[in-house]
């Protein structure tokens, strides 16, 4: 952008900012002529992508500061009125995690809601993510806010967006929401003090905390559930400093655990993530000061949850091979599959499986599949994100079929449709706190435990990472090439794989960037296109699929990759090699200036 074009903007973002911290910063950037700094965050506004806003917290409409949630609130409310007659009695829920800001921008957008006199369910203090879709099921409400930006850095904040069904929104409600956005830019006459003492405020903690442990509880516990004895098993927990401590103490009170020790340096939120600037337990190496705690406490098992508690992972001390296992994603989700199916079954016995089911993300592991044929369940799967996996369970519902589990193979679970819909890091965290209180009292581990459901149905393996690439053009260039590598006459993708003397032959391929489907008979694909991102499945003759995606958040090129076999040592060691070979070939790391995952 040119100067003249610039200084427009400025001159616009000062007319309309009244926060004085962004404001000076504008100013400053204007004065020091930082003219492609203030193009980009000044020339671009953001978009609603995975169910909301999410961004960097500084000036710029391309930013998340006080005016642009101010405009995003405005325009929402809008839509929020078009779409619900009754949106002035039913309100909506508002929360938000302990970042920067995060109370300040929930505020903002309770006052713009009040200022059109709709109520506001908005938490007096730091929530998770989790509480805000339940507290619209409590309530009624028509909508939801959860501010945070999840596992993101600290420089990050974020605007999620729930709708009536307590689900995250989905496309074209986004779409209705952007444009509502665009249509209603102009400041209202509303401030954050505006909250403070209104008649339309009311306490979604009063209405949520108490009354979500005991509905957790009540549909999760075996305790509660079927009276059973639950034995006490220490188990260190992180928060990494974020809100999910006492919202986890409260779940284990619930569901008759022993209280869970703390890693005392990651359980009180602080948005500076002292000891873990990626705050995300996916990540190599951030568990590694809650097992260093834990191994000195004595104690196997670390659980975690990320900064807004709605993602759960844990990790296990391996007593012969003197080092911790921290379970992924899928290892997870077979686990909780299993758990799931057993004690609906304890629930019902005699009962027709072809009226429960499981969901998970087109990137997650086919296991629950091999689960679903062997046992005569459902299973469905759908694009990535929480938003897809949550409407398709309601989906579900509505046909009469019961869905027992919803996952991605990122860590976030939900465990059945009666509590919310969305990933729940706080009652995963219960039923993994069960769970391995009842494994470790018959002596046995959660390596050992999972390895029985594998032998029962067959082992399943991935390998999943991923590789930064921050130039866009670059991630554009190297999938049209990928799309170009191939001599057939249908098509030119690539079908071969071949490196170090080595090679894989593809049996089908599906490409929702341009909707090509190799597998079907018209070569559509089935799963909506996404002509905004890229994602390009792989299945190989060996059995092996593979899927390589952009990341809707973060500046990532991501695989996934899983193979099936009777022999895990065997057919890990084929998919590494495969996935070694297929980085090398397709991504091309050092041409491309690709840098690796953390750890």
């Amino acid at each position: 952008m040119n100067k003249d074009s610039v200084k427009k903007l400025v001159d616009e973002w000062l007319s309309l900012d009244k926060d004085p911290e962004t404001r000076a910063e504008i100013e400053n950037l204007w004065k020091e002529e930082k003219i492609e700094e203030l193009g980009k965050i000044l020339g671009k506004r953001m978009t609603f992508g995975t169910a909301g806003l999410r961004g960097p917290m500084r000036a710029g409409y391309a930013c998340m500061n006080n005016l642009t949630i101010q405009q995003a609130s405005q325009g929402l409310c809008m839509f929020v009125e078009k779409s619900f007659a009754n949106a002035k009695e039913k309100g909506v829920v508002i929360g938000h995690d302990a970042r920067h800001h995060s109370r300040t921008f929930a505020k903002i957008a309770s006052a713009v809601f009040i200022k059109r006199g709709i109520p506001v369910y908005l938490f007096p203090s730091i929530c998770a993510t989790p509480h805000v879709p339940f507290t619209i099921t409590q309530t009624g409400a028509v909508a939801g806010i959860m501010v945070t930006a999840s596992h993101n850095p600290k420089a990050d904040n974020g605007y999620k967006v729930y709708w009536a069904n307590s689900a995250q929104i989905v496309s074209p409600t986004d779409k209705h929401i952007q444009d509502s956005i665009l249509e209603n830019l102009q400041p209202w006459e509303v401030s954050e003090k505006d909250v403070d003492g209104s008649p339309l405020i009311r306490d979604a903690g009063a209405v949520c905390w108490e009354a979500y442990n005991k509905k957790v509880a009540a549909t999760l516990s075996k305790k509660v559930r079927f009276g059973r004895e639950i034995p006490q098993q220490k188990i260190l927990y992180t928060a990494m400093h974020g809100v999910g401590y006492g919202f986890v103490k409260d779940i284990f009170k619930a569901f008759g655990l022993l209280e869970p020790v703390p890693c005392d340096e990651q359980v009180q939120p602080d948005p500076n993530f002292p000891t873990a600037p990626f705050p995300n337990p996916e990540e190599k190496g951030t568990l590694n000061l809650a097992q260093a705690k834990a191994e000195s406490l004595g104690i196997p098992i670390v659980l975690a949850t990320d900064p807004d508690a709605d993602r759960c992972t844990f990790a296990e001390y391996q007593k012969d091979e003197k080092k911790w296992r921290r379970f992924t994603g899928d290892e997870i989700g077979a686990i909780f599959a299993y758990r799931q199916l057993t004690d609906w079954k304890e629930g019902h016995p005699n009962a027709d499986m072809s009226k429960v089911a499981m969901v998970n993300s087109a990137v997650s592991s086919r296991f629950i599949d091999v689960m679903g044929k062997k046992e005569g369940f459902v299973t469905a799967q759908t694009l990535t994100g929480f938003k897809w996996i949550g409407n398709k369970m309601l989906d579900l519902e509505k046909e009469g079929i019961e869905p027992l589990l919803g996952y991605e193979e990122a860590i976030g679970y939900c465990l059945g449709p009666h509590i919310i819909v969305d990933k729940d890091g706080i009652s995963a965290c219960g039923v993994a706190g069960e769970l391995i209180a009842l494994v470790y009292a018959e002596g046995k581990t959660m390596a050992q435990y999972l390895d029985e459901i594998y032998q029962k149905y067959g082992y399943t393996v991935s390998n999943n990472s991923y590789l930064y690439c921050y130039e866009p053009p670059t991630i554009t260039k190297i999938f049209n090439r990928i799309r170009s590598m191939g001599t057939g006459t249908e098509d030119k993708y690539l079908r071969v794989v071949e490196h170090g003397g080595k090679k894989w032959e593809v049996k089908d391929l599906r490409d929702l960037h341009t909707g090509y489907d190799s597998s079907t008979a018209d070569k559509k694909a089935t799963l909506p296109i996404q002509p905004d991102a890229e994602m390009l499945t792989y299945t190989f003759t060996n059995g092996a699929n593979v899927t390589l995606r952009t990341s809707g958040t973060e500046p990532k090129i991501k695989w996934y990759s899983e193979l099936s076999g009777a022999n895990r040592a065997e057919i890990q060691a084929e998919l590494d090699a495969l996935i070694a070979a297929l980085v090398e070939v397709c991504l091309q790391p050092k041409e491309n200036n690709l840098a690796a995952a953390l750890g």
